[in-house]
């Protein structure tokens, strides 16, 4: 029975070292940088959406299984040449219909929030401004704001992918 709880414990371990590991210190993408950075300044600032005034948020931190998720579906919504939360029949990496949160815990992360933005545009300053001036709770999100209930999300990481002109921000509450 000691032998069936280490065992236990050590999976337990894993799990939480695979979702908790430190945050890379870079995008490999210089343009992904650049709006990570510009979020993270927005949300110290706090901002006006369609909705109204947005109070200043904490500032998210880069985890590898948030970015790997929404760079794979990045890719995907590219090769698809769609703009949809949910991943695209014909995905190299997910199943069919999968949303974010779905995405992240195939990455081995499990969260117990997701909110995800996605767009197509020509640059990441594009992106942002679609995502600020969206009236579908996008740009709330940006501010950590739950767009139905107005309350905090608590999210705390963060993934970008690009691919082509598609853009995906993932955020998460591990």
């Amino acid at each position: 029975m000691r032998k069936v709880w280490m065992l236990l414990a050590l999976l337990v371990a894993a799990f939480l070292t695979a979702c908790s590991s430190p945050p890379p210190a870079t995008l490999e993408d210089p343009d992904l940088m650049a709006l990570f950075q510009a979020i993270n300044e927005l949300r110290a600032q706090g901002g006006v959406c369609p909705s109204g005034e947005m109070p200043p948020a904490p500032p998210l931190e880069l985890m590898g299984p948030v970015i790997a998720a929404a760079q794979h579906h990045a890719e995907d919504l590219e090769s698809q040449e769609v703009l949809t939360h949910a991943t695209p029949p014909g995905s190299r990496y997910y199943p069919a219909g999968a949303n974010a949160m779905d995405r992240i815990t195939h990455e081995r992360c499990y969260c117990r929030r997701v909110a995800e933005n996605i767009a197509v545009a020509r640059d990441w300053q594009q992106a942002l401004e679609l995502w600020l001036k969206s009236t579908e709770g996008h740009c709330e999100v940006l501010f950590d704001i739950d767009p139905k209930t107005g309350k905090r999300m608590d999210l705390k990481v963060v993934g970008l992918g690009r691919s082509g002109h598609y853009w995906v921000l993932d955020m998460a509450l591990p």
